[in-house]
């Protein structure tokens, strides 16, 4: 089983099929998109399904089984760019605190959320209370 992401062109699925059977000797291969197997992963064969990854998002609607590639879409923009934009925050707001990017990354992941709107925002940072964390340097 291989898992190929979406927009992945028919000549590369291709030659590595070809590689598989005549370079690894593999007895069988089975290639599939991304979303399809994500949609089998939660039991379902149709839905829309969203990876969010490092560096893109991909978007893609399946019915079927089969990914509908004409209303499937990327975004080039991902986790790595929301990382370098709190770190950038970061910097604009404590000018004096320098900050690792795998820090930026671990303050990330603990405590940041994308929300749809301003007021899903509000609601979610009305609940939050103010910390203080000390980085690896020892600023505050």
């Amino acid at each position: 089983l291989f898992t190929q992401p979406l927009f992945t062109p028919k000549a590369l699925r291709e030659q590595l099929v070809q590689l598989m059977f005549e370079k690894f000797n593999v007895s069988g291969f089975y290639d599939s998109e991304q979303a399809v197997l994500s949609l089998y992963a939660v039991g379902r064969i149709s839905g829309c399904t969203v990876d969010i990854g490092h560096g893109k998002i991909d978007i893609a609607p399946v019915c079927e089984g089969a990914v509908q590639h004409v209303a499937s879409k990327r975004f080039e923009i991902g986790g790595t760019d929301l990382t370098n934009l709190f770190a950038q925050e970061l910097k604009k707001s404590n000018p004096s605190v320098n900050i690792d990017i795998s820090d930026v990354e671990r303050l990330k992941e603990q405590y940041a959320c994308c929300t749809e709107d301003q007021s899903a925002f509000e609601a979610i940072a009305s609940t939050c209370q103010p910390e203080t964390h000390t980085l690896p340097d020892g600023q505050v």
